[in-house]
């Protein structure tokens, strides 16, 4: 499972292989999920709007690398 550390936030893909891709975010006691393609928020608890702005900032901009991993543990 891949994980990427970004101030202690982990971000967590390859939970099922069926589309569309997500990726897990968690920290703490707090959790979201977000769609890949389009970037969307499917799900967020404990979470401030502050902070699931930066999240989407940061899957935004290693987008290219969640994606080619992803294709790279199930198959593109």
């Amino acid at each position: 499972m891949l994980q990427i550390l970004w101030n202690l936030v982990r971000v967590t893909d390859f939970h099922c292989a069926c589309p569309p891709n997500f990726v897990h975010v968690e920290s703490d006691d707090n959790y979201a999920k977000f769609w890949l393609e389009p970037l969307d928020l499917a799900k967020s608890v404990g979470y401030k709007n502050i902070e699931l702005s930066e999240i989407r900032r940061l899957i935004q901009e290693n987008m290219l690398l969640l994606k080619a991993s992803w294709d790279a543990h199930f198959g593109s």
